[in-house]
This record gives C-alpha cells, sequence and structure tokens, in this order.
C-alpha cells in the first residue's frame, strides 16, 4: 500500500476549496479548442510540465503533520479516550487496528478493495495493461485511436512497488498546449500548470504519472489555442485561468465512467484505481425520484435560492431531519437521492427528510458558510418551517458540509445545540480566517475552548482526505477541542484528497453513524 506523501502548498481560493475556482459549464461536454476543432481525448506525462507528489523516496508520513490514512469501515471501531477521560473515536480500515491514543502518531493501513468494473479495470478490479498502446508503430492512427477508445482512458499498467502507471491522451494538432489539472496530484493551476506535451508530428498529446492502486478523485483536462498563454502577474493568472476553465474546461471524453462536476459545473472525469473504494449505494445509476424543488426567499439575507427536499421511508413517524450544504450539488452534479433512498429501504439509514441548500453562487457561499451568525438564524427561523413540519429533535438533527461547509456545519451544531444536535464535517475548511494556517486551532477551535458549546453535548463527525497536507493539522486540532471540551467527535482520515468523489462516500457513511447513534444530548458541567 503507497503511504501519503507531503504535497506542494495549495493555494487556497475565497471560497474556500483549496483547488476548486467558480465555472458555469454543462457536463461531459468535451472542450473544442479555438482552430483546433477536433474532439479531445487527455493524457498524463511523467516529469516535464509538473511535479507529480507521490514520486519514490517521498513517502511514509513526510506530509506536514501527516498522520496515517485511515479507511472507513463498519461500526465498531476502537474508542479512545483522552487525558481528561473523554471519548474520541478514531476511524480505521479493514483489518486495521487503532492507535493507542488519542495525539499518537497512527499507522497506515490497507484500502478496501472496490469490487466491480472500474476506469481500464479488469472484470476482477485487477489492472490491465493498456499502457502498452503507447509501443505501437501506429501511435496516432485512426486505428490506434480506436483501439484507444475502446480500452478507455486513462491507460494503465500497475507496478512492482503497488502503484499504477497512467498516461491520458488529448486528440489535437491545431491546439498551442494542452494542460491538466487532477485534484490534490498536480500543483495548482495558478501557481504551476501542468502541460501535456505532444509526440512528435502526430496528434497525439501525452502526460503520464504514477498514483497508488487505491486512488479516487477527479481531473478536467483543458487545450490552449494559439495566444492563450499566461500573463506574467499572479493575479491576472487567476483570473486568466478561471476564464478558461468556464469556457474550455473538458472532461476526457474517453474515460468510460461517467462525467461530474463542480459545484459550479466545470466538468470532470472520475478516476477510480482497481482498489479504490465506492460505497455501494454509488454503483447503480443516480437518480431525482422523490426530490421536490422550491424557491426559498429569505427577508432576513435578503436572496433567494432553490432548496431541494427528499422524504424516505414511510410516512408515518417523524423522520430525522438532514441539511446538505451545497445542494446544487447534491441535486445535480452527483445526484444523492437515489443513493439515499436505498441506504433507507436496506434499514441502513432511518427515515428522513433531506433539505439540499443551494450555495448560489462562489461569492455568496464565501459570505455565508465561513461561521455566519444571520444565515442560520435565516436557516432556522425561515427555511426548517417551510420544509420540516415536525417537532425538532436535535439528537436526530444532522448539517452535512464540505470544505467551507464543513466549517459552518460544525459551527451551527456548537452555536444552536438545540436545533443542530449533529455535525458531519468533510475537509473542514477550520483554517480560516488565516489561509496560512496548516497547523495549531483556528477561530472556530479557538471559540470552543473558550466556552462556544459548552452548554450542551453535540455529536460530530470530522473526516480529512490524506492528500491533503494544508488540511490535515487543523482538523485534528479541531478534533482535540471539541473532545477536550466534553463533545461526542470522531475524527478520521481517508485515502483521498479534497474532491468530490471522496467526499460522496464518507458523507453516506457519516449520515449512516450519525443518524444511527443512540448518544443523548446532555447538558455539560460548567
Amino acid at each position: 500500500m503507497a503511504a501519503c506523501v507531503r504535497r506542494p502548498r495549495q493555494w487556497r481560493l475565497p471560497d474556500g476549496l483549496l483547488h476548486r475556482v467558480p465555472g458555469l459549464r454543462g457536463l461531459g461536454v468535451p472542450a473544442r479548442c479555438g482552430t483546433c476543432r477536433q474532439r479531445a481525448v487527455v493524457g498524463l506525462r511523467a516529469g516535464g510540465g509538473g511535479h507529480t507528489g507521490h514520486q519514490p523516496g517521498r513517502r511514509a508520513g513526510a506530509g506536514m503533520g501527516h498522520v496515517g490514512p485511515y479507511q472507513p469501515r463498519d461500526p465498531g471501531r476502537g474508542r479512545h479516550r483522552t487525558s481528561a477521560g473523554r471519548r474520541l473515536r478514531l476511524g480505521c480500515a479493514q483489518g486495521g487496528t487503532p492507535c493507542a491514543r488519542w495525539g499518537a502518531r497512527q499507522r497506515l493501513v490497507g484500502g478496501a478493495r472496490a469490487g466491480g468494473r472500474g476506469s481500464g479495470t479488469g472484470p476482477a478490479g485487477g489492472h490491465v495493461n493498456t499502457l502498452h498502446l503507447l509501443d505501437r508503430p501506429d501511435l496516432g492512427s485512426t486505428a490506434w485511436w480506436q483501439d484507444v477508445a475502446a480500452v478507455g482512458t486513462p491507460l494503465r499498467r500497475g507496478r512492482t512497488d503497488g502503484d499504477v502507471e497512467l498516461a491520458f491522451l488529448w486528440r489535437g494538432t491545431a491546439c498551442a498546449a494542452v494542460c491538466i489539472d487532477v485534484y490534490s496530484h498536480t500543483p495548482h493551476p495558478v501557481t504551476q500548470r501542468t502541460h501535456l506535451q505532444r509526440v512528435g508530428t502526430t496528434d497525439v498529446w501525452l502526460w503520464r504519472t504514477a498514483l497508488p492502486a487505491d486512488w479516487r478523485g477527479s481531473y478536467f483536462l483543458l487545450p490552449l489555442a494559439p495566444g492563450q498563454q499566461a500573463p506574467d502577474e499572479r493575479a491576472a493568472v487567476r483570473r486568466w485561468w478561471i476564464d478558461l476553465m468556464e469556457r474550455q474546461a473538458s472532461a476526457d471524453p474517453l474515460n468510460p465512467l461517467p462525467p461530474h462536476g463542480t459545484g459550479w459545473g466545470v466538468p470532470l472525469s472520475p478516476l477510480l484505481l482497481a482498489e479504490a473504494p465506492v460505497h455501494d449505494a454509488w454503483r447503480e445509476a443516480p437518480d431525482t425520484d422523490g426530490v421536490t424543488a422550491q424557491r426559498w426567499r429569505s427577508d432576513r439575507l435578503d436572496t433567494a435560492r432553490d432548496v431541494w427536499r427528499l422524504r424516505t421511508g414511510p410516512d408515518d413517524a417523524a423522520p430525522a431531519l438532514v441539511l446538505l450544504l451545497d445542494g446544487q450539488y447534491w441535486a445535480r452534479q452527483m445526484p444523492i437521492a437515489g443513493a439515499l433512498r436505498r441506504l433507507t429501504a436496506q434499514g441502513v439509514l432511518p427515515p428522513a427528510v433531506y433539505v439540499l441548500v443551494d450555495a448560489v453562487n462562489p461569492a455568496l457561499r464565501g459570505q455565508e458558510l465561513p461561521c455566519n451568525e444571520a444565515f442560520w438564524l435565516a436557516v432556522r427561523e425561515e427555511l426548517l418551517p417551510q420544509v420540516y413540519p415536525y417537532a425538532i429533535d436535535p439528537r436526530r438533527t444532522v448539517v452535512a458540509g464540505q470544505s467551507y461547509g464543513g466549517l459552518a456545519a460544525l459551527y451551527a451544531a456548537l452555536r444552536w445545540p438545540d436545533c443542530f444536535g449533529c455535525a458531519l464535517s468533510q475537509s473542514g475548511s477550520f483554517w480560516w480566517p488565516e489561509p496560512d494556517r496548516s497547523e495549531g486551532d483556528g477561530w472556530l477551535a479557538q471559540q470552543v475552548r473558550a466556552g462556544l458549546g459548552g452548554t450542551a453535548r453535540i455529536r460530530a463527525l470530522l473526516e480529512v482526505g490524506c492528500y491533503e497536507t494544508e488540511m490535515t493539522g487543523v482538523n485534528r486540532a479541531m478534533a482535540g477541542a471539541l473532545a477536550d471540551a466534553g463533545h461526542a467527535v470522531e475524527y478520521r482520515q481517508v485515502r483521498g484528497g479534497h474532491d468530490w468523489i471522496c467526499w460522496r462516500d464518507g458523507l453516506l457513511d457519516g449520515l449512516a453513524r450519525l443518524l444511527n447513534d443512540t448518544t443523548t444530548q446532555q447538558e455539560l458541567e460548567p
């Protein structure tokens, strides 16, 4: 099993996501590069345009504040006590053993093997060697591209060290350059862009790298037309890149897995290698059956936004309540309704009302989600009476969010534990409001140590990806502050990065743990 390694510092954008910038694009639409009107197919190349974060010799806990990754598993993790005797749960992978105490360095554990067929994998989940296509003398011919399309991209081959060598391809002759962004792997394109290399005079563009066999994540491709070179000044580079993403970013048309998108619609291709964990609930085609949409106009916030509602289970009992932040993603880009219904029918999740709240746009998201009292007062006083006609039980009310949303979910539970008794934070932006903070207590952790949330005991699950080396330290510190304050907190690191493909599995697992935990909310001693 490959270990997690330190990544170069990632540049945080104002919306709280480490990598993402806004774009408004449809999904699965191949880009057409200016004068290059040919369909695009993308690629990865070893070395060359971009530094890879998984080179030999840079493994085994090299990350800043790194602790070993833990894979989610079934209930039954080890329980740990802090020096104050309070409980803190640490997640472990199947077959793994938890560390002896909170604060100790956890050992690396293996990831769960995903069954079924992934992009470019064999029926049994093993890697088929498709990289040999690069050795053919007819590389770039029509017959060669047809064979590439038949096996799917990225091309791949397993290595003796357990990693997988990958090659992504792009087809075109008039493009001036082609970039690729592999989330949590390539450097942020504003600071350093990763370029494919054209193979001689062919129409093949190529970039190669190696990733762990359990890698799961997303990537997109971006062709550049002649004259679309980056400006010199950094602020101008950011604007230039955002503009190109909005107009030209592309999912990989030869990747056989269905594309998805960012919260704002930038098209993405999933990359799920043979041992990548995939939640069974996502193996069926997504759907939106049972979802109703409505327009919420808030007087307090002076905004209007979409809200989606899903009721699962029978109607003969009061359901649990789940608020999903960044609801536009879970309603449109990665529809979650089918997965929730299936898990409810299987008894994994209890009957519930799910409320998916639109973030509207990146600028408003950056204002409302980072610990904004007015936003949550509007949710409590205006939205909930419209969508949840039952008495609220904080023990059965969960707020879930990712990045800024993870920060917001925990803030809501600490600030209003009588309403929001449970919080699920994935890759929470607990560095806020200090973009350069990667260790220690951020603002919210400091507030907890100063007494915020001290009137009632909440339940919180904090999850972060092991490749988010700028996020693990602050998430671990946040979990420690909660445990020291007497809250029931579970902290776990998973094999993954700052990526919706990783969050979707942890979201389902986390909801099952929080909604099925019978811990009673209690008042805390002063």
